[in-house]
C-alpha cells in the first residue's frame, strides 16, 4: 500500500451525500515525490478540458457514483463539473482504484506533483460476530473447528474490504495443551503471552454480573477493515479466574457467567465504539452466545449454529437466569440454542444436510432455519505453490514441491505415501479407523496424525494414548497432539490421502477436507456434513459409508464395522489411484471444485456480508 498521510475521515460531504468523497489537498508533510505517486499522466477530453488518471492504492470496494470536494487549503484551483468511475488494470498485488474526473479545469500552471488526493469513504454497514472461540494465527484462543472457522472470515473480510467486528473472550491460559509426563500425555494450561502482547488495549468499561461490577478490558487485533476484539475481565478476582480458559469451568455456575460476562461486554462494546445505526447483521456463533438477545432484544441477531449434536445445544438451570436477570423462563433446564432462535430473525446452519437434523431438533423454528455451507479462506490455507496451476500434470510438480517442503519442516523424511487424519478428538469423528488401519496396512505407507481430546473425554484421552504407542513404535507414524493452525497447513501440505470419517449424521459441515481439497489433496470421506454438497466418488475424492438423515448413536457396532470395511477398500482405491497415475486427475478435479465452491466469497454473499 502507497504512504499516505492522510487517514480517513468521514467528511461532511460524505455523510450528507452517502457517498466516496475526493479531496484534492496539498500535501502538509512528506515530500512531494510521494504523493505523485499516486497521480496518473494527464491528457486531452473534448471540449479542451483535461482529465487525469488517479490511483488509489488501497482495498476499496466498487463505486458507481463518487462526490467531488476541493479544499480551500489547495493553491490550485479547480472547476469540477461531473466524474465516473472505471476499474484499470494495476501493478500485481496492488488493489487499486482508477478514478477518471473529466472536465478538471486548471486556470493556472500547477505541477501535478504538488498535489495528494484523499478519498473519504462514507460510513459503511459493520458485521459484527460473536464467538466463543477464535483462531488468529499465532493465537491459543480456540479448541477446535468453530474458532478456525472464525478466524478465517477475519481475514477473509480485511481481504475483501469487509466492514466487520469479532467479539470473543481472551483466554490467558488459552484451552489445552498436552505434554508428556512420565510416558503419559497429561493435560496442562496454554501459553498464549507471545500472541497478547500483539495485542492493542484499548477502552476499558464496567459492567454488572453476579451482583457484583465487573471490569473489562478490550484488547485489539486490527487488519484493514476487520477487528478483533478480545474481551478480559479485570476484577474481581472470580471474573478474572472464570475466563482464564476456554470450555474448562469448576462449576455450572462458573461456566454461566463466563458467557454473560461476553454477552455484557460485547454489547457494551457495540453501543459505545460501534453504534448501532451502524450495524447490518450481529451473528451469534453457538448457543453460548444465546445470552446476548436476551439483555438486547433486537431483530438483527442470526444464531449460527454449528453441532447438531446435544452438546451442541447446552442447558443451564432456569435460577441462573432468575438471580442474573429477572426472568422466570417456563423451562427448566433452560436449553439455550432453543433460546436463541427464539429471539433471533434467523437460524443458520452450516450445511445443506444440517437444514434437515435442525429442522427436527427444533420444528416450531423450522421457518427460519437456513443453510450457508461453511467455506475456508484459500489465502491462508492454499500453498502458494499450488496456486492457479492449470491441469494435473502442473498439479502434480508442484504438489511434489509442496510435499516435500512440508516434510521437511515436520521433520520427516519419507517417499512413502503419506495418508493424513487430523481434527479434534471425540467419538462421533471416529479416530479409531485410523488405529485399527495402521495396524491392518503394510508399513509401505506413512501416516500423519493430529489432535487433542477435552480433558474429560475419556474416549478421546484414551485414542490420544493409542496414537501415542503408535508412534512410539512405529517409524511410519507421526503423532502431533496439540494441532494448531501453523502445524495443520504443514499437515495438510504434506498429505497424498487425507481422511474425514465422522458418523454420518453427526458432522454439521467439517472444514479440514476443504483445506485438503484446495491444495489438490483428495479426501476419503465419509457422507457427512458439507462433503455431500460437492465430492463425488472416484471424480474429486473417495466417498464410504451410508449418507444418514436420522441422528444414530456412533456407538453402534454393526454399523461402524461395516462402515470400516469400506473405509479400508476406499483407501486401498485412491492408494491404486495414485500408484498408477489416476489419481492426479481426482486431485486437479478437487482442486477445481473446492477452490470454487469453498471459498470465502461464496459464504459472504450467502450471509449478506458482500
Amino acid at each position: 500500500m502507497l504512504p499516505s498521510p492522510y487517514p480517513p475521515v468521514i467528511g461532511d460531504l460524505a455523510a450528507t451525500t452517502n457517498l466516496p468523497v475526493l479531496t484534492f489537498v496539498k500535501p502538509v508533510n512528506g515530500p512531494a515525490a510521494n504523493m505523485s505517486l499516486l497521480c496518473g499522466e494527464s491528457g486531452s477530453v473534448p471540449g479542451g478540458s483535461s482529465s487525469h488518471n488517479i490511483f488509489i492504492a488501497s482495498p476499496l470496494p466498487p463505486m458507481k457514483s463518487l462526490a467531488i470536494e476541493a479544499s480551500s487549503s489547495c493553491t490550485t484551483n479547480f472547476l469540477l463539473v461531473r466524474s465516473t468511475l472505471r476499474i484499470l488494470p494495476c501493478h500485481p498485488g496492488m488493489d487499486c482504484l482508477s478514478i477518471l474526473i473529466y472536465h478538471f479545469y486548471l486556470r493556472r500552471v500547477a505541477r501535478f506533483g504538488d498535489i495528494a488526493f484523499k478519498l473519504t469513504m462514507p460510513p459503511r454497514a459493520m458485521i459484527v460476530s460473536i464467538t466463543p472461540e477464535l483462531a488468529l494465527d499465532g493465537s491459543k484462543n480456540y479448541a477446535g473447528g468453530l474458532g478456525v472457522l472464525e478466524g478465517d472470515k477475519f481475514y477473509a473480510a480485511a481481504r475483501l474490504g469487509v466492514p466487520y467486528t469479532v467479539i470473543t473472550l481472551l483466554y490467558d491460559r488459552g484451552y489445552v495443551e498436552y505434554t508428556e509426563q512420565n510416558g503419559q500425555l497429561e493435560p496442562t494450561e496454554e501459553d498464549q503471552s507471545n500472541f497478547i502482547k500483539r495485542l492493542e488495549l484499548f477502552r476499558t468499561c464496567w459492567t454488572t454480573v453476579g451482583g457484583e461490577e465487573v471490569e473489562v478490558a478490550f484488547y485489539l487485533y486490527r487488519l484493514n477493515t476487520a477487528t478483533a476484539v478480545f474481551v478480559k475481565p479485570l476484577r474481581p478476582a472470580w471474573a478474572a479466574q472464570a475466563t482464564e480458559r476456554l470450555y474448562i469451568e469448576r462449576t455450572e455456575l462458573e461456566r454461566f457467567r463466563k458467557y454473560i460476562i461476553l454477552a455484557k461486554a460485547a454489547l457494551r462494546y457495540i453501543e459505545k465504539f460501534i453504534g448501532w445505526d451502524r450495524v447490518k447483521y450481529v451473528d451469534l456463533q453457538e448457543a453460548y452466545t444465546a445470552l446476548v438477545p436476551l439483555l438486547k432484544p433486537d431483530p438483527r441477531y442470526r444464531l449460527v449454529v454449528h453441532t447438531p449434536a446435544p452438546w451442541g445445544h447446552p442447558t443451564f438451570p432456569s435460577r441462573f437466569f432468575r438471580q442474573e436477570l429477572g426472568f422466570d423462563l417456563a423451562m427448566n433446564p433452560v436449553v439455550l440454542t432453543e433460546l436463541g432462535l427464539a429471539a433471533s430473525s434467523e437460524g443458520v446452519v452450516v450445511s445443506k444436510k444440517m437444514v434437515h437434523f435442525a429442522a427436527r431438533t427444533f420444528p416450531h423454528h423450522a421457518h427460519k432455519i437456513k443453510a450457508v455451507t461453511n467455506a475456508v479462506e484459500i489465502p491462508r490455507w492454499q500453498h502458494p505453490a499450488v496456486a492457479d496451476v492449470k491441469g494435473p500434470e502442473e498439479l502434480k510438480a508442484a504438489r511434489a514441491r509442496v510435499k516435500e517442503e512440508a516434510l521437511r519442516a515436520l521433520g520427516v523424511r519419507t517417499d512413502r505415501p503419506v495418508i493424513v487424519w487430523a481434527r479434534r478428538l471425540t467419538s462421533y469423528k471416529r479416530p479409531h479407523y485410523m488405529v485399527q488401519l495402521i495396524e491392518e496396512v503394510n508399513t509401505d505407507l506413512f501416516f500423519i496424525l493430529g489432535g487433542r481430546a477435552h480433558p474429560n473425554d475419556e474416549y478421546g484421552r484414551r485414542i490420544m494414548a493409542e496414537f501415542k504407542r503408535l508412534a512410539a513404535t512405529r517409524p511410519n507414524v507421526l503423532y502431533i497432539p496439540s494441532l494448531y493452525v501453523e502445524d495443520m497447513r504443514k499437515i495438510i501440505w504434506a498429505a497424498d490421502i487425507f481422511t474425514f470419517t465422522p458418523f454420518s449424521g453427526w458432522e454439521a459441515s467439517g472444514t479440514s477436507f476443504m483445506k485438503a481439497g484446495i491444495n489438490g489433496v483428495p479426501s476419503v470421506a465419509s457422507r457427512d456434513g458439507a462433503v455431500v454438497e460437492v465430492v463425488r466418488d472416484r471424480y474429486n475424492g473417495w466417498l464410504f459409508g451410508e449418507d444418514r438423515t436420522e441422528l444414530v448413536s456412533p456407538d453402534t457396532p454393526d454399523i461402524d464395522e461395516r462402515e470400516y470395511a469400506e473405509f479400508k477398500q476406499k483407501v486401498n482405491e485412491a492408494l491404486d489411484a495414485l500408484a498408477d497415475g489416476s489419481y492426479w486427475e481426482v486431485a486437479f478435479n478437487a482442486y477445481k471444485t473446492f477452490r470454487e465452491y469453498y471459498s470465502m466469497e461464496r459464504l459472504f454473499k450467502e450471509y449478506g456480508y458482500l
